[in-house]
């Protein structure tokens, strides 16, 4: 079978760390009523992505407390930024409880 583009397995591997780090926060009842994220980072959005999931996962066992998400990506390649707004709309956007989410995504080389 073959190994999946570098590029989706950073995504997966991030998201799912991403989904524990929440998990963790949520265990030692430090999950805030009112969650905003300000996330200022490069690629897809790996962390809305995860905090998100997480609490898409977890509705049948707490409330789900309101939530807006900025997120900003400074990223190089646009391929990257793409696939992650995709996965957004398909897995996240399509979900009964929707998420307030912002992003901005900016392509450009930093070193050019």
């Amino acid at each position: 079978m073959p190994k999946p583009p570098w590029r989706l397995l950073y995504f997966l591997e991030n998201v799912y760390c991403t989904y524990l780090a929440w998990f963790l926060i949520y265990q030692d009842a430090l999950l805030p009523s009112k969650v905003n994220i300000l996330d200022i980072a490069a690629g897809p959005g790996t962390v809305a992505y995860g905090l998100a999931l997480f609490l898409q996962s977890s509705s049948g066992f707490f409330d789900i407390p309101e939530m807006h998400i900025s997120y900003y990506s400074l990223e190089k390649e646009d391929a990257f930024q793409f696939r992650g707004l995709q996965f957004w709309r398909r897995y996240i956007e399509s979900r009964i409880t929707t998420v307030n989410a912002y992003f901005r995504f900016v392509t450009t080389d930093l070193f050019t």
